[in-house]
């Protein structure tokens, strides 16, 4: 029996931006969960924007806001956040995160 070697991600996030995305994540979960509506959530992401940033050097407190906020906003805000903590584009097709096995053909979508 042959073994396929191959490589999974769930999420394809860039990793400078890892903490980013789970503070982020965290903090549109927590908003949703409590919010009832658009309403609750404006409330809400003005009560985040008045406490002291995630203490993590490796987070921009700006660009953790802006994200948040964007995903509030937004009809799919888990889709927003991850669009913001992706890798950067290395031109051409963007490529999909799961691999086949070498000598397949190609990335499955």
């Amino acid at each position: 029996m042959r073994t396929i070697d191959t490589r999974e991600w769930l999420l394809a996030t860039d990793f400078r931006k890892r903490e980013t995305f789970a503070y982020a994540c965290e903090a549109y979960g927590a908003i949703r969960a409590q919010a009832a509506g658009q309403v609750e959530r404006a409330t809400l992401l003005s009560m985040l924007a008045a406490r002291p940033a995630p203490a993590d050097e490796s987070v921009d407190p700006e660009e953790f806001l802006d994200i948040v906020r964007e995903a509030c906003g937004a009809r799919n805000g888990w889709r927003r956040i991850l669009g913001r903590c992706a890798p950067p584009r290395r031109g051409g097709a963007r490529h999909s995160v799961v691999e086949r096995a070498p000598g397949s053909h190609g990335l499955q979508r």
